[in-house]
């Protein structure tokens, strides 16, 4: 799978930033700024958090033991002269408790498991379309969870907490708003699968529902905090280590997820692709600029991403492509074909073409180029003898690219290039043969 989604890697790919934030200041902020930020409360210097997030790494992986990882984060703090807060020493706000290292460690590991799962879990939504919310281990002080699960909305079946995999239910009942565990500190609760036949028969889910998988979000998406009171230092201090990845707005940070799947518009993402990540942000030697690498290969070889539509390069290419806001669907697109039918092989391509055209549809490949320039169109693209020009009048799920690619490539800046971003249909409007040329007039088929 191009995207590693293993747990160690989940961890790796956070931030570790320092913050004055308490663990209560730090529930307002946005969940997703919990688990990319990788903030550790109360803890304001970068070299003991940089230490956490290796050694909660190390863990994850298997690479450090529990007592390995702890003694690792005691030697940051050692080595800083970290001494807890008046008042604080011995509780769990105190760093140098095993207490509160285990549960920096755990959380963190029960969270990248989580989020793994959950990504896992929409690949086999036919056999188990549901969960059930269970305790797995005794809690200190357990929670009345069939409370909160009500009050949250949730319904009991047989007094069982049973939900579909995607129902809002998790979010809600979360203290980190995710849809997966933990879902709260030490809370000992996690998910059982349940099959098909067993959600049909309690009730949680009809016979004939069959839900649609979900695309997961990156951890950015919807990363934004207004930090009240933040001193300049620390919004400078913030700003320097993130780079590209977040900017202010007044006193809120706003992450701008750049290798995510947070939407923006054809010209914003410019400027998000533009700006510099920091250095060895996923390690020695790999770029950290996933989707911009991609577009730079699609303007030197498209035919690399269209040829290799299961590579790092495409897989990345097309996340670009989802999280460019869709143009007004009434604006036109044009595309040119054209075919020397003189040569075997383009003669059964347009033969297959015209087959299509013939039974009022034809398909449209995924990574397929059409444009908002058709005197281009029919300059470049329509130079052999037989000839087709597509007019599409309505679309749902066209993407402007123009303007990133005009920014990478400047000799392309006339194509004013769009894409769409997963195959589909056409169907034929109206034909017309003018001269040399068959003109056709489409719309997007639902």
């Amino acid at each position: 799978m191009p995207y590693d989604r293993t747990v160690g890697a989940y961890i790796e790919r956070k931030q570790a930033i320092a913050t004055d934030l308490t663990t209560r200041e730090m529930q307002e902020l946005s969940c997703q700024i919990r688990e990319r930020a990788f903030w550790s409360a109360t803890v304001n210097n970068a070299k003991v958090v940089n230490t956490m997030q290796r050694a909660c790494a190390d863990f994850a992986k298997g690479n450090l033991s529990m007592s390995d990882a702890r003694l690792a984060i005691q030697k940051a703090l050692d080595s800083v002269g970290y001494k807890p807060a008046d008042g604080t020493k011995g509780s769990i706000r105190d760093l140098n408790t095993f207490r509160r290292q285990d549960l920096i460690l755990r959380t963190n590991l029960e969270m990248a498991q989580g989020y793994a799962r959950y990504a896992e879990a929409q690949e086999d939504l036919d056999i188990y379309p549901c969960y059930e919310l269970i305790r797995i281990r005794q809690a200190r002080q357990p929670r009345d969870w069939k409370s909160r699960w009500k009050a949250a909305g949730g319904k009991l079946y047989g007094g069982k907490m049973i939900a579909e995999v995607n129902d809002p239910i998790w979010s809600k009942i979360s203290r980190f708003g995710n849809p997966y565990p933990p879902f709260d500190f030490n809370s000992g609760m996690g998910l059982r699968d349940v099959s098909r036949g067993e959600a049909v028969r309690c009730g949680a889910i009809s016979e004939d529902s069959f839900a649609e998988p979900k695309d997961i979000p990156s951890i950015n998406e919807s990363l934004e905090s207004e930090i009240r009171g933040a001193s300049e230092s620390l919004k400078a201090e913030i700003s320097e280590k993130l780079k590209g990845l977040a900017k202010w707005e007044g006193d809120k940070l706003v992450f701008t997820d750049p290798n995510g799947t947070k939407p923006y518009s054809s010209k914003d993402i410019v400027e998000v692709l533009n700006k510099p990540l920091p250095e060895n942000f996923y390690g020695d030697g790999k770029s950290p600029y996933h989707q911009r690498d991609a577009l730079i290969e699609w303007t030197k070889d498209s035919d690399y991403i269209k040829n290799h539509t299961t590579s790092d390069k495409a897989y990345h290419f097309g996340r670009l492509l989802k999280r460019i806001e869709p143009m007004k669907s009434d604006e036109k697109l044009y595309r040119g074909m054209s075919w020397n039918t003189k040569y075997p092989n383009q003669k059964e391509l347009y033969d297959g073409f015209m087959e299509q055209v013939e039974s009022g549809y034809f398909e449209r490949s995924t990574f397929e180029s059409y444009s908002t320039n058709a005197a281009m169109v029919k300059r470049d693209y329509m130079k052999k003898p037989t000839k087709v020009f597509i007019t599409v009048v309505k679309h749902s799920n066209a993407k402007y690219i123009g303007e990133v690619v005009k920014r990478y490539f400047e000799d392309n800046k006339d194509e004013q290039e769009v894409l769409f971003s997963r195959g589909g249909r056409m169907k034929i409007l109206k034909k017309e043969v003018r001269g040399d040329t068959l003109y056709l007039t489409v719309e997007e088929s639902q």
